[in-house]
């Protein structure tokens, strides 16, 4: 398996043709989301060829001592770049993935062709607070407190969707099960999350951007994203009726649109 030195950052390549996609997790979560959910891939390779990465403390990459900041984690999607001798790249992030996205840009903008961020914030203060439910169920999980299905149908999942559970979580039944992410990486994830805040420097991203977010998202909710686009410069923003934080999981055709409307330099 190809790893970055150390810390070593697992990832895989994907796809044989065409522009290079770096995609970005979410919280406590490895490329297994990816990799198991292949709706997600299949839509991408081709047109595309896609680098996957476990962030650090999940999957098979190492688990240093946390907490583990934003911009620590997008130094190791750069690292990966390095690593696989890829030289430019869109990149897509979800939730703590479009964090990365974010830092990615500010901190190595020269590398990118383009950013997706989906279901996510620039922080506070100009950012939204998750709600209360929103954090509870959040902390509960991390502390072993709740079920992943709990965790999808409270937080993942609109209002409108709460139907479709069972049928999502079995979709994603392999990722859950193969998961190994330990309490204390979900934990040095988290503060990480809660650390992050770039809308004073957002100005500088200079590439094509699309912020897509979930009409009925409580954890990153629509103001997040509309802050994300005003203060990217040319940004464009996606607000999709009827979907919560899981967008692109109830709709796979989620990043590969918006990937192509980048390419198309619709952006």
């Amino acid at each position: 398996m190809p790893y970055t030195a150390s810390p070593r950052i697992h990832y895989e390549l994907h796809g044989d043709q065409g522009p290079w996609v770096v995609l970005l997790m979410g919280l406590g979560a490895s490329s297994r989301v990816w990799l198991d959910y292949p709706a997600q891939l299949t839509a991408l390779t081709p047109p595309f060829r896609v680098v996957t990465i476990d962030n650090r403390g999940t999957g098979a990459s190492d688990a240093p001592r946390g907490p583990y900041w934003i911009w620590q984690m997008a130094d190791d999607a750069a690292r990966v770049m390095d690593a696989a001798g890829i030289d430019r790249a869109f990149a897509v992030g979800v939730s703590m993935g479009g964090m990365i996205a974010q830092q990615l840009a500010l901190r190595h903008g020269a590398r990118l062709d383009g950013l997706v961020l989906v279901s996510t914030t620039p922080g506070l203060p100009h950012g939204a607070l998750p709600t209360p439910r929103a954090i509870r169920a959040l902390l509960a999980y991390g502390l072993g407190k709740s079920s992943r299905r709990d965790v999808l149908a409270d937080l993942i999942l609109a209002r409108s969707q709460r139907h479709r559970a069972a049928e999502v979580h079995d979709l994603l039944a392999p990722v859950f099960a193969a998961e190994s992410t330990s309490r204390e990486a979900f934990l040095s994830q988290l503060v990480g999350c809660l650390c992050h805040s770039t809308a004073r420097h957002l100005h500088r991203i200079a590439v094509p951007t699309i912020v897509v977010a979930g009409e009925d998202d409580i954890i990153m909710r629509p103001r997040c994203a509309r802050v994300l686009a005003s203060r990217i410069p040319g940004a464009t923003l996606e607000v999709i009726r009827d979907a919560g934080h899981g967008a692109p999981f109830t709709d796979p055709t989620v990043i590969p649109r918006a990937l192509e409307r980048l390419r198309a330099g619709v952006g």
